[in-house]
């Protein structure tokens, strides 16, 4: 049986193996350019594929190029995207897509750009349906496909324009290489003889001859017009070749061998053999002349202290040999720079520059944990919901490897971490399985264990406890044996499982990808269930489920987009979450899968209908920014957009101030057109924002920005609270667990009053606690009043205690007349839900805004299949993450949060309270801010419930901004 992520049980194929024989151990990297199969589950390729994007590549770079004006960089890598950047300020500009799949499908192994830089060539595992291997063409600045030749049986592993961007070179992993015409659709000019093995190198004289190197030992040259003009034995499996500047040398570096030679650009004899003395292990296989034809560069698999430098030889290769420290792994290519630069890149996923002294100028951190050489350390609790990991970072002069935590159930990342006491590490003790470990073949009971095709590595292993069988995690397959060696079931991944364990429970194999996701499978048939990556720098994570629904830290939701399978001849689709995040920001699935709830996944699904179908409604608007990007301001912005509509017309403005929704006053024509808005903003700096959604609702356009500065003086806020209590409800079921709600609202406006005295111009309270205070009708206008009274400036708290549910994905705060007579009371207009809590918001506009949550769940009405306040708290994500405000919430289990008092409150107001009285801040501060209230407030709610049998939690948003809240009260 085969599964993978996202598509149902055997539904997939092996549609494409193409096996070449050759193999070297990858040194970082998976080698695509040597591993030459591809899998691929064909039958469910129009199945949407959520795809990590950090900016940057996640995967191997295999190849890089430079167009002759040096303004543009590509690569190519095993994260199947080629990237653009611009060399001079190393910023991404566009991101191209080929068809992909699970498995090897997709990934890139070869790069070029034309000499004028107007044309991406890209090659590899590109075929997407049986043994066909295509090379396609891109215009860079639109990123559109223009073509593509082919298809072939093997896989392109070199491209490499000629000087007048005319024709294309390809060297193959059979051994074969084609000449293209690039100006007529890819007609074939030259199919050379083959070599006797692959060929990984290749490159164009200035006069256009042509260089080629071949596994087999041998270097070939060919004339203009793609004849032969000899060959030359040189040693065991030379790699890339590159002609001097004025052709008269030719470099050849090598894959095994730690040595260079320097052949004649005109017969092919041996001029050098440059000093390697300082070179003892590993292979120099790129190589590189510097512009003036004086200087040689080699580098590869030579490693030294942890760094793989560059070795660098003056007059022409004859100096001494020079050690340029680089990157952190193999180094991928070499191009050389004007001034005496030197790009490169690297199986680390980054690419970098050397300057004309041979030092790193400043390069991004690669964003992504590498989880090599960690199973030692990968342990996971028995239900498979609590995972620790490590994996190794690079800080730019050394290497680091901590212990870090994740927690499914409370979404909570803990990094610096001891090995926590309980969890289970892989093990490979029982039944009689081997030679895993040396990544040449699994052996059980002394036969071999079949693999999907050769040259497959394996690179983890666990054992179950009860030995019942295995699991093995290979090079694009995960699979799972039974106790007699027999597999049970494969799937296709998208990157290399470096690391695998199963729960005890049974339930989930968990994975370590190299791609550097951690991902949770089905333990009875390798369906992928979750997802989730951290970046490695901030610590920024998202979650998410095959099917494209996220859960996500405060900018954690960028890292996440969606991939679906293009049309014929078109470039590859791909479409950002924020797009979506309004239908796919679903915590509460998380939950349901979780909790095992397939059935909730399936509903939202056929509700919802995967990204592909949303899409097919039609593209968002296009939103132009016509007012300055830059502005200065005396308090009042003018903001002035176009709306361009596509084909589904213009739907909701949705503006925002320095992250936070505020209410867009003015409706974009539905034919599109100019809209403007007058904002009104307070002191300081302000970053406004603007999107446009199709009009359905669904699809949100591209985001302008603009930055306004308000450089008057601040006036004394107004400080104003509105706080509703309710300890007695209509409905019965409703009655208990929120005896404290009364004295907690009161209680709360009082400490507020008490500590605003220097900090305000004046306190404006409103506090309902009365049955006639607690209607929905009253707090509804209580709201709509306190939004007509607040200004910019202000700072306004809303505190609601009493009964919260959410039935349906999104929070309810339940006023007293609520009665409950089935679900669909939550659907009509009686509750105070999240959608008017939302707008509340969004007319307060943006500032300092503090919204404060201490409800539970009464355990009796509208029961739910699991914990009513998982549920809530899931809600309460989405509010957080939907107005981009300050949210402090409980987050309470049934029925706890106003039942079991403290000091007479209940636990969470309890701890607020003490926290305003002084005890959030030191003793030496007075000032009491929102971020040191929260702190305080995450620490001690556990601390007293702990005593009470139970822990709660708290919640805080990491949206909105901090800010002074009170003063400390003795």
């Amino acid at each position: 049986m085969v599964a993978g992520g996202g598509c149902p049980e055997g539904k997939h194929e092996v549609t494409d193996i193409v096996v070449d024989r050759t193999w070297r151990p990858p040194a970082g990297g998976l080698g695509i350019a040597f591993l030459m199969f591809a899998l691929t589950d064909a039958v469910c390729a129009q199945v949407p594929i959520p795809l990590v994007e950090t900016g940057q590549h996640t995967g191997v770079i295999n190849s890089i190029a430079v167009d002759r004006a040096e303004r543009w960089l590509v690569t190519a890598s095993e994260d199947k995207t080629a990237r653009v950047w611009d060399l001079n300020s190393g910023r991404l500009e566009r991101v191209l897509r080929l068809p992909i799949r699970r498995g090897l499908a997709g990934m890139l192994s070869a790069v070029a750009i034309s000499p004028d830089g107007s044309l991406v060539a890209l090659g590899g595992a590109t075929g997407s349906a049986g043994a066909a291997h295509p090379i396609y063409l891109f215009e860079r600045h639109s990123g559109r496909l223009l073509g593509r030749s082919g298809p072939y049986l093997d896989l392109a592993i070199q491209l490499v324009f000629s000087p007048d961007g005319r024709r294309l070179a390809a060297t193959f992993g059979g051994g074969s290489m084609r000449i293209l015409d690039t100006g007529n659709l890819w007609h074939e000019l030259t199919i050379s003889a083959a070599c006797r093995a692959g060929s990984h190198g290749a490159d164009f004289a200035s006069d256009g001859r042509l260089v080629m190197g071949c596994l087999d030992g041998t270097v070939r040259l060919f004339d203009t017009q793609g004849e032969l003009l000899g060959e030359r034995k040189v040693g065991d499996r030379p790699s890339k070749v590159r002609f001097s500047p004025n052709g008269q040398h030719i470099a050849v570096g090598f894959e095994r061998a730690p040595f260079v030679q320097v052949l004649s650009g005109r017969d092919l004899t041996l001029l050098a053999k440059p000093d390697h003395r300082l070179v003892t292990t590993g292979g120099l296989s790129q190589v590189a002349w510097s512009h003036d034809g004086e200087r040689l560069y080699a580098a590869g698999t030579f490693q030294r202290d942890s760094v793989y430098p560059v070795v660098s030889w003056s007059q022409q290769g004859a100096g001494a040999p020079v050690l340029l420290d680089a990157t952190t792994d193999t180094l991928s290519g070499l191009v050389p720079l004007a001034s005496g630069r030197l790009a490169f890149g690297s199986y680390s996923s980054v690419w970098g520059i050397l300057d004309a002294q041979g030092r790193r100028e400043p390069q991004a951190l690669q964003p992504v944990l590498d989880f090599r050489d960690s199973a030692d350390r990968f342990s996971v609790s028995g239900d498979g919901r609590r995972v620790e990991f490590s994996g190794t970072r690079w800080h730019g002069d050394q290497w680091s490897r901590s212990l870090a935590r994740f927690d499914l159930a409370t979404r909570t990342l803990e990094t610096e971490v001891e090995p926590e006491p309980g969890l289970r590490l892989p093990g490979s003790d029982g039944l009689p399985v081997a030679g895993w470990e040396y990544k040449e073949g699994t052996l059980f009971d002394g036969n071999r264990v079949p693999v999907l095709a050769f040259g497959e590595r394996p690179h983890a292993l666990d054992q179950a406890d009860d030995r019942s069988g295995f699991v093995l995690g290979a090079s694009w397959s995960l699979r799972r044996f039974d106790a007699d060696g027999r597999e049970v079931w494969h799937t296709f991944l998208l990157s290399s499982a470096l690391a695998v364990n199963l729960s005890t429970n049974g339930r989930f194999v968990v994975a370590a990808l190299g791609d550097g996701t951690l991902r949770w499978y089905d333990a009875a048939n390798g369906a992928e269930r979750l997802a989730l990556f951290i970046h490695a720098e901030d610590k920024r994570w998202v979650l998410f489920t095959p099917e494209g629904f996220y859960e996500a830290s405060a900018g954690g939701d960028a890292l996440i987009g969606y991939w679906f399978e293009p049309e014929r001849d078109r470039e590859g689709q791909y479409v950002d979450s924020a797009q979506l995040s309004g239908i796919y920001f679903r915590p509460d699935l998380i939950s349901r899968r979780l909790a095992g709830d397939e059935a909730a996944i399936a509903e939202a699904v056929a509700a919802i209908g995967d990204v592909r179908q949303v899409l097919a409604g039609g593209l968002p608007p296009t939103v132009t920014l016509l007012s300055p990007a830059e502005a200065d301001s005396s308090g009042e912005y003018e903001l002035k957009l176009r709306v361009d509509p596509a084909n589904a017309g213009v739907g909701e403005l949705k503006l925002f101030i320095d992250g936070a929704e505020v209410r867009a006053r003015t409706v974009a024509p539905p034919g599109g057109g100019v809209v403007t808005q007058r904002l009104s903003l307070g002191p300081g700096a302000h970053v406004v924002a603007a999107r446009a959604m199709r009009a359905d609702g669904k699809v949100a356009s591209n985001e302008v920005q603009a930055r306004v500065t308000v450089q008057v003086a601040a006036p004394r806020p107004v400080l104003r609270v509105l706080a509703v209590g309710i300890s007695k409800y209509d409905d019965a079921s409703f009655r208990n667990g929120v005896k404290f709600a009364t004295a907690d609202a009161t209680k709360l406006v009082e400490r507020l009053r008490a500590g605003a005295q220097g900090l305000y111009r004046d306190v404006d309270t409103r506090v309902l606690v009365k049955r006639a205070d607690t209607s929905l009708a009253r707090i509804q206008a209580e709201l709509d009043a306190l939004v007509q009274r607040s200004r910019p400036e202000d700072v306004v708290v809303i505190f609601l205690a009493g009964h919260g549910k959410a039935p349906d994905g999104k929070y309810h705060f339940i006023p007293a007349d609520f009665v409950y007579d089935g679900d669909q009371a939550f659907n009509g207009q009686r509750t105070l839900s999240q959608d008017r809590l939302e707008l509340a918001l969004k007319n307060l506009g943006a500032g300092k805004r503090l919204l404060i949550l201490d409800t539970c769940d009464s355990g009796t009405a509208a029961q739910a299949s699991r914990d009513g306040s998982s549920e809530q708290k899931d809600a309460i994500v989405r509010l957080m993450r939907a107005t981009g405000r300050y949210i402090l919430a409980a987050a309470s289990p049934q029925g706890k949060a106003l039942e079991d008092g403290f000091n007479g409150h209940g636990v969470y107001t309890a701890a607020l309270l003490e926290g305003m009285a002084g005890r959030a801040v030191s003793p030496q501060s007075a000032m009491i801010d929102v971020d040191a209230l929260a702190n305080y407030v995450a620490d001690r709610v556990p601390e007293l419930t702990r005593a009470k049998g139970y822990e709660q939690r708290p919640m805080k948003t990491s949206f909105g901004q901090n800010f002074p809240i009170t003063q400390r009260v003795p």
